[in-house]
């Protein structure tokens, strides 16, 4: 047998027995380890017989890889371990040939040892993988059976909301974002039905939350997957904390008439639908029925309106503005009378006045007549003597307004001053009848006042004169 490759051995010594048909059998021969071609000589007393013997190579062992199928995400790889075959053939590993779009879905990373690993390349498909032992000296090429690789969506596991944690005021919004996008990918987000009372979604922009009540608002957010991924599924929170309103802007009369009803307060820019309360900061009013403001008295009002903190807006108020009460117009007339109305000389009238609203003081005045036709002194007018120029004796009263009126003026009136008629005048004369060129005395009696008389003659001029 040759020293090297294939060659027979035998256990101990060997003998060819020969059937009754004169053929030899030799038993208990092995072949080594190598496969091929080897000589033999069979050997009978002095004859001799050579011939050939060949050592085939053999099956391996069965080839097999774990897993035997695998599902893994896009991205995602898994590991293939080869066991079995058998001799020094060299291990492959490769896509089967019969699988078209292998490559499409699966890559095949450089194997190590007798593993290698399997990469998804694209979702939605899958991949045939099968090992190969090259065969050697004694042993045939051994394929196993294929295993296949599904390739499957993944998962979108480095998104994030932002901004987190955030929140925002009663009445503000703030528009949110998906982080770690991909392109063309696209982010819904929907209020969570326990969270309808605190928060909405602003109409035409989905990623803008809008606070209506302090709470917690909880928002479901849905990142839209593709071919090679799913779509995610986040959430996020929104703290509705509660607003601090504006100021509240008085609305008041800048000014009042003492007297005048109640006017209505109210404010603008009001946001809470708490109470609106209303308060006299200073001044003579008062509030009447929640917002009636009512002036007791002339002078300024400082007024301000305010509202209490309730769940989701802070307390609030108005700067005080100024209500000015003005003085009232008397409404009811003042009227004078003087008693009497006509005076001789020397003679007086009592003046007094009735009405008003003021409950004043009431004094008098002369507008006209002083001195030379008459004279005032507190409410008694008295008589000097009747004009001679055609000036009266006019006279008014006036009813002082106090704090919360205007001074009253009544009518104007007129009194008459007028001479009184004087007793029956008697004219006697010392002698009704007289010579020519003689006198006689005529005497005045009668009258009233002092007594000053001055004669005329009344008829006889060519008969008599006065001298």
């Amino acid at each position: 047998a040759p020293t090297t490759g294939a060659s027979i051995a035998g256990s101990g010594a060997l003998t060819a027995v020969s059937d009754t048909k004169g053929i030899a059998t030799l038993s208990g021969i092995s072949a080594n380890a190598f496969a091929g071609t080897y000589t033999v000589t069979a050997s009978a007393g002095a004859k001799h017989i050579t011939f050939t013997l060949t050592n085939l190579a053999a099956e391996q062992d069965v080839l097999s890889i774990s897993p035997i199928s695998a599902q893994i995400p896009y991205q995602g790889s898994v590991t293939l371990t080869a066991s079995g075959g058998s001799g020094t053939g060299v291990l492959r590993f490769a896509f089967d040939p019969t699988d078209a779009t292998a490559t499409s879905f699966c890559e095949l990373l450089t194997p190590a040892g007798n593993s290698v690993t399997v990469k998804a390349k694209q979702a939605g498909g899958s991949c045939k993988v099968i090992a190969t032992k090259d065969g050697d000296g004694n042993y045939l090429t051994q394929s196993s059976t294929a295993v296949s690789i599904g390739t499957l969506k993944a998962a979108q596991t480095t998104l994030s909301v932002s901004p987190q944690p955030v929140s925002i005021a009663v009445g503000a919004s703030i528009a949110l974002a998906v982080t770690n996008t991909r392109p063309n990918s696209s982010s819904t987000f929907v209020v969570d039905p326990a969270s309808a009372a605190f928060c909405m979604i602003k109409a035409g922009r989905t990623d803008t939350v809008i606070g209506i009540a302090a709470g917690v608002c909880t928002l479901q957010v849905t990142q839209t997957g593709d071919a090679n991924y799913l779509d995610t599924a986040l959430s996020a929170i929104v703290t509705i904390i509660p607003a601090t309103p504006g100021a509240l802007v008085l609305q008041a009369p800048a000014s009042m008439t003492y007297g005048d009803a109640p006017a209505a307060l109210s404010v603008t820019q009001q946001v809470s639908n708490a109470t609106v309360d209303y308060r006299v900061v200073s001044g003579s009013c008062t509030i009447e029925n929640g917002n009636l403001l009512k002036a007791n008295a002339v002078g300024d009002c400082m007024i301000q309106a305010s509202q209490a903190a309730n769940a989701n807006y802070a307390a609030t108020s108005s700067t005080p503005v100024k209500v000015t009460v003005n003085k009232a117009a008397q409404a009811t007339a003042l009227v004078l009378v003087a008693t009497p109305t006509t005076l001789a000389p020397a003679q007086q009238a009592v003046l007094s006045a009735t009405g008003g609203d003021s409950n004043g003081a009431i004094t008098y005045e002369q507008l006209a007549g002083n001195p030379s036709v008459c004279t005032l002194t507190g409410n008694t007018v008295t008589a000097v003597a009747p004009s001679t120029t055609g000036v009266t004796c006019q006279v008014r009263a006036l009813m002082a307004g106090g704090s919360n009126y205007n001074d009253l003026y009544s009518q104007t009136i007129t009194i008459g001053v007028a001479n009184q008629p004087q007793a029956q005048i008697t004219v006697s004369a010392a002698s009704t009848s007289i010579a020519l060129n003689a006198t006689t005395t005529v005497t005045a009696t009668g009258g009233s006042g002092v007594i000053k008389f001055s004669y005329a003659l009344v008829s006889g001029a060519t008969a008599c004169a006065l001298d």
